[in-house]
């Protein structure tokens, strides 16, 4: 499928433009609510999710809850739990809105769904719009279960590989949730969900760059605080889909910079979750800010309480960035409660455990610390040496030998060469900590043609 792609300039002034906008509604006047359902009796459901310690299993509970009640048809009471949660904003610890979840949760059917399964899923999900024509919650439920099912036709591989019959049916699928979304936007109450779905729709359609932001601002406007819409338009950003390289990332940056403080720092960590790429082969967070994503972990820890599905994401990130002291600390915090939506499997998890707990000792190991000090104290003498000798570019060893005391006792190399020898001036320098034992060797391989030479 075709998609389309803007040029450099245009891309700019698009996120330009949606900076702008977010930065007029940062601080606006709340119209969401103006848009709700009013308050409704108590509902009768009892959130499993108020007996768990952790937020991980909560999700889970909170989210079979939700298909027990959609099993039984019980449509009335997701109704009134999705207004509930829809007026209150509940949150889980992590920050994640249970309104999302319960849509998560009503989304596709269980498992390895077959065309049986699917079909009887909507069948569900059309009665209870049936049964409740004035419900907003069913009719963004069964629009987003006919984006989900778009996909399963389409499968998740490269657009070349998708057969004529998958794709007609992946557009007939997107068509249908279109038009479901466009029928719910006459309801008088309003769901901030129904964008998410609706980009959902706009990433399947391809719609163009500044069609799709005018959609994120009107998302914004409704209702600042539903991440979600970001993290959409972050993924819509993406390379493969209709940005070039960076373009996410940036976006990401710029809107945190633009809501600012502790509040732009967490929807960076919101959006990075979005981006990261849960595959093998991919070893850092490429252009995202990693000490960003601490910080906005670490806030949201602040505001809401811990989490522990956010500890699975912090640690999953540092494996990525090949951090493994964070990972290591993260891994302490979390135990054994490890998140399958992130990991996948428990080998992933404990092996991952395993990697971090080994390299974080190796890597806060004395030895290591005074040789990476030495790397990062005596890469401007190596510099200076490789150059003032231009014309010799034999590579060589220099081998460094650190007194109990921490002084540098004799520098040497190998072969000898004019750099080697005026590395001779480091003797005397003080390294920490302190050696485990003295002498205590290491060495340097010096490439005078590379451009980072050690």
């Amino acid at each position: 499928m075709d998609r389309t792609r803007a040029g450099l300039l245009f891309r700019l002034r698009i996120i330009l433009q949606l900076v702008t906008c977010v930065s007029l509604f940062a601080h606006a006047p709340r119209s969401f609510a103006e848009g709700l359902a009013p308050k409704t009796a108590a509902c009768h459901f009892a959130d499993p999710s108020l007996e768990d310690v952790s937020d991980v299993q909560g999700v889970l509970d909170y989210k079979a809850s939700i298909r027990r009640l959609l099993a039984d048809h019980d449509f009335k009471e997701l109704d009134c739990i999705a207004d509930a949660v829809r007026i209150d904003k509940s949150q889980f610890a992590g920050g994640r809105w249970k309104l999302n979840v319960l849509y998560w949760a009503a989304e596709e059917p269980q498992g390895h769904a077959t065309g049986e399964d699917w079909a009887a899923h909507l069948r569900i999900l059309r009665r209870w719009v049936t049964l409740r024509p004035k419900s907003i919650t069913a009719r963004v439920a069964l629009a987003a279960a006919y984006t989900s099912y778009a996909w399963n036709a389409r499968g998740s591989d490269n657009a070349d590989t998708v057969t004529q019959s998958g794709w007609k049916l992946f557009d007939q699928r997107i068509g249908i949730a279109r038009t479901i979304l466009d029928k719910a936007s006459g309801l008088k109450t309003r769901c901030p969900h129904w964008f998410v779905v609706m980009q959902r729709v706009a990433l399947a359609q391809s719609w163009d760059v500044s069609r799709e932001t005018a959609l994120l601002q009107q998302a914004v406007a409704f209702e600042p605080d539903y991440y979600y819409y970001y993290r959409s338009h972050a993924l819509y950003l993406a390379p493969q889909w209709n940005g070039a390289e960076g373009d996410a990332e940036r976006f990401a940056a710029q809107v945190a910079d633009t809501v600012g403080g502790s509040k732009g720092d967490i929807l960076y960590f919101q959006i990075a979750t979005q981006l990261l790429c849960y595959c093998s082969g991919v070893p850092d967070l490429k252009l995202l800010s990693w000490p960003r994503i601490q910080a906005g972990a670490a806030q949201l820890e602040r505001q809401n309480g811990v989490s522990t599905a956010n500890l699975n994401l912090l640690a999953y990130m540092a494996i990525k960035e090949s951090d493994s002291v964070v990972a290591r600390d993260t891994f302490l915090r979390i135990a054994d409660d490890w998140d399958q939506e992130t990991w996948k499997t428990k080998h992933f998890f404990d092996a991952s455990k395993a990697w971090a707990d080994k390299r974080a000792a190796y890597v806060e190991a004395p030895s290591t610390r005074i040789i990476n000090q030495a790397r990062e104290k005596f890469a401007p003498a190596i510099q200076q040496c490789t150059q003032t000798e231009a014309g010799d570019m034999t590579s060589f060893s220099v081998i460094f030998s650190l007194g109990k005391d921490g002084i540098i006792e004799s520098v040497t190399s190998d072969p000898q060469t004019r750099a080697g020898s005026c590395l001779a001036k480091l003797k005397g320098e003080t390294l920490s900590p302190l050696p485990p034992y003295a002498p205590f060797f290491f060495q340097f391989k010096v490439d005078p043609g590379s451009t980072s030479l050690i």
